[in-house]
């Protein structure tokens, strides 16, 4: 719910937080209305979906990674992996 208000508070066609800094960086020249034709409205979506997914999938990624047992490592180094290629492998 949260997350639907403040998009709605940045995405305003009047008053929108995004059309004040667009237009104050020059950017554009007069307001844009983010959600009025289907093709904007579905790629301004994505974003905003992107937006909302991407800390979420990050930290599962980290608490995956975390759980790791060093002893992989030690092997990967003993088999004279790098830094890199442990992480990969």
């Amino acid at each position: 719910m949260a997350n639907a208000v403040l998009w709605k508070w940045i995405l305003n066609a009047n008053y929108g937080v995004l059309n004040a800094l667009l237009k104050s960086l020059g950017l554009i020249s007069h307001y844009q209305v983010w959600l009025g034709s289907p093709a904007m409205a579905l790629n301004v979506l994505l974003l905003v979906d992107v937006w909302k997914s991407v800390p979420f999938v990050a930290l599962l990624i980290l608490a995956g990674l975390q759980r790791v047992p060093p002893i992989l490592y030690r092997a990967a180094y003993m088999d004279g992996a790098g830094p890199v290629a442990s992480f990969f492998t």
